[in-house]
């Protein structure tokens, strides 16, 4: 399940947040659609002081961690990466190992992974999803 009704209050929750972290920005997109949530921005802040906040929010905020915020320049053909800032890789949400290499050798269960969302669903709006 990658959409639900939790999942997009979740998602609401998180992008108010980050949004308000912005000084100015654009909606350019909202999509609430099966394969999940995303939402396109377009930011007036620098590339890099863009990435920062978007790794800022992520690291920081108690729903970030669900987030993959990709920073792109107008022109590019790639995301800033968080290594291209000097940055570590971004951690798994279970056991903060690189989150890629979680993926890729599926080290964690779908349950497990649904459990953690459903306990961050719970702290963040005491109720079940």
């Amino acid at each position: 399940i990658k959409n639900n009704a939790a999942l997009r209050r979740l998602f609401l929750a998180g992008v108010q947040r980050f949004e308000a972290e912005l000084s100015t920005y654009t909606v350019a997109a909202d999509w609430n659609h099966p394969a999940g949530n995303e939402r396109f921005l377009i930011l007036t802040t620098d590339f890099a002081t863009s990435k920062r906040l978007a790794v800022a929010f992520e690291e920081h905020d108690p729903l970030g961690r669900l987030y993959d915020i990709d920073i792109l320049q107008a022109g590019s053909q790639r995301a800033l990466s968080r290594t291209d800032l000097g940055l570590p890789k971004r951690s798994c949400l279970l056991c903060h190992r690189e989150a890629k290499d979680c993926a890729r050798s599926r080290r964690h269960s779908v349950a497990e992974l649904q459990q953690k969302i459903a306990a961050m669903y719970m702290k963040e709006f005491g109720e079940r999803g």
